[in-house]
């Protein structure tokens, strides 16, 4: 009919309710990625500088950090904090010892009342290289374990001489006295003393790996070394990216709603063109470095115990070296003939004539993550073990095992655990009987009472010349553990927090860009 309207019916998409979700979701993500990056973006930049510098030991191995710019915490007291580890006597003169630890190598001549530097020659200048693993007295000659490599001397001289093992510097774990000749232990294998004076690389045999512990992989996969030079170089450009992110994410909050001249302008343009670009084509390895960065550190942590990742997701060397990266310690047990050693897999044990397999040994004593810091025969089927739980006398074969200063009766635990009262750094015994636990707070404390109380002094010169490793100065800058005075008892939750939230930024991150990129996610 004439004058009626037809009335237009307006179709709903069916989808609407659907973009509605969308876009809340994209507005709470713009929001929170700001607000979030912002907040964290301090924390991101230096942990990107320091994780760079950390995937790169050898080339700042020659750099350290005064005493002035470390908390006091760090400086060298009673000879804590590994400084003393080991101590070896002279056979021919019970006068004459060298003490050696993460601040070189040391010499008493006088029975342990005073000490000295003992680190002249071809011994690492480095604070970093000098830091010593173990200590050896053979035919009147010492060896040295370190950082750096394996260095021995005549008693009578004063020079070190370094060994050759390799191409590479081996971070060099323990020096054993076999029936089959001196059997340097590294990080990555084992290296025997030929009649010439040489030292060869030898195989330790072993089942074919199927598997590595799921903590090692986590940091692995964190640096990148898990793929040698090539995964660390990648990771740091990552490390780079993020710090990129971070700044341009300042500028451009900062100067967004400033009067802008042409040349701010142009730089506002290249920050957000490429704080968007970066973040988005670099966003898997960002979230890789988030995720295993919270995971890294207590509470989380503890999610890794007792976890292993398929030998499927190893690259090829590590058919070829199975031990690669993965030693800490190890001793011989003359009594079976024994070498043991401590590896993040486990203990394994075999022959010292390295021609039947190592196979891993079920012992009911409790090590921390980090390893065995002592490892010793003491006759009759026990060991000392010791580790950051403490100091543990274990008779093989039981199923627990005895803690060493307390006499108390302890059984594995179900899992991760605290550091304990005494974190154990190192052990010895003086030719008077004498035993010394060293310990990472206290440390060097008698078990037994000593014969003279102003032995075993640590000398003043350690403390007045002190000076951390730049790597182990990035090392507790990384891992927070530098920020105590600032955050206290909550220090211990900076990291897993930081890594979660990193992790929210990135994958807000992501929605925001794809939301303004492809047309499909908005619909």
């Amino acid at each position: 009919m004439e004058g009626i309207r037809e009335k237009k019916t307006v179709r709903k998409p069916a989808n609407k309710k659907r973009n509605g979700l969308r876009k809340r979701l994209y507005n709470w993500s713009k929001k929170w990625h700001k607000y979030l990056g912002l907040f964290l973006a301090g924390f991101i930049i230096y942990t990107g500088f320091s994780g760079i510098l950390l995937n790169h030991p050898s080339e700042i191995a020659g750099w350290s950090v005064h005493k002035s710019w470390v908390p006091e915490r760090y400086h060298p007291y009673n000879w804590n904090r590994s400084a003393l580890i080991k101590a070896v006597y002279n056979p021919k003169n019970e006068s004459s010892l060298l003490v050696a630890g993460k601040q070189g190598v040391w010499r008493s001549d006088d029975g342990g009342f005073t000490f000295r530097p003992d680190m002249a020659g071809a011994f690492p200048e480095s604070r970093y290289l000098r830091k010593t693993n173990d200590l050896l007295i053979h035919n009147q000659t010492a060896f040295a374990g370190t950082f750096g490599g394996l260095f021995s001397k005549k008693l009578s001289e004063t020079d070190w001489k370094e060994i050759p093992l390799g191409d590479k510097k081996e971070d060099v774990k323990a020096v054993l006295e076999t029936p089959n000749g001196l059997i340097a232990i590294s990080k990555n294998g084992a290296f025997r003393k030929k009649a010439s004076g040489e030292f060869e690389q030898v195989i330790l045999p072993r089942p074919d790996k199927n598997s590595m512990s799921l903590i090692d992989f986590t940091f692995a996969l964190h640096s990148g070394w898990l793929w040698g030079l090539p995964g660390r170089i990648v990771f740091d450009i990552v490390g780079l990216a993020t710090v990129f992110l971070s700044v341009s994410a300042i500028y451009i909050f900062i100067f967004r709603k400033k009067k802008k001249n042409k040349a701010t302008k142009k730089r506002m343009a290249f920050f957000v063109k490429y704080h968007n670009s970066i973040g988005f084509w670099l966003c898997g390895f960002i979230l890789i470095t988030s995720i295993t960065g919270a995971f890294m550190r207590p509470p989380l942590l503890a999610a890794l115990a007792n976890g292993k990742a398929p030998s499927i997701l190893l690259p090829s060397y590590f058919e070829e070296n199975p031990w690669y990266h993965t030693i800490r310690n190890a001793c011989y047990d003359t009594e079976t003939d024994r070498i043991i050693i401590d590896t993040s897999e486990g203990l394994w044990a075999g022959k010292s004539d390295l021609k039947s397999d190592f196979t891993p040994l079920d012992w009911s004593v409790n090590i921390f993550p980090m390893g065995c810091t002592v490892l010793r025969p003491e006759g009759d089927g026990h060991f000392l073990v010791g580790s950051f739980y403490g100091l543990y006398n274990y008779k093989e074969g039981d199923d627990y095992a005895t803690d060493a200063l307390t006499g108390e009766k302890v059984k594995p635990y179900a899992g991760i655990q605290r550091p304990g009262r005494f974190i154990t750094t190192g052990y010895f015994q003086t030719t008077g009987g004498t035993r010394y636990v060293s310990t990472h707070g206290q440390g060097l404390l008698p078990i037994d009472r000593p014969q003279n109380m102003n032995a075993f002094m640590m000398p003043k010169t350690m403390a007045g010349d002190y000076r951390m490793p730049l790597w182990n100065y990035m090392f507790e800058l990384h891992n927070a553990r530098l920020l105590n005075d600032i955050f206290g008892k909550w220090t211990i939750l900076v990291i897993p927090l930081a890594g979660i939230i990193l992790t929210l930024i990135s994958l807000t991150g992501i929605f925001e860009y794809c939301y303004r990129k492809y047309r499909f996610f908005r619909k």
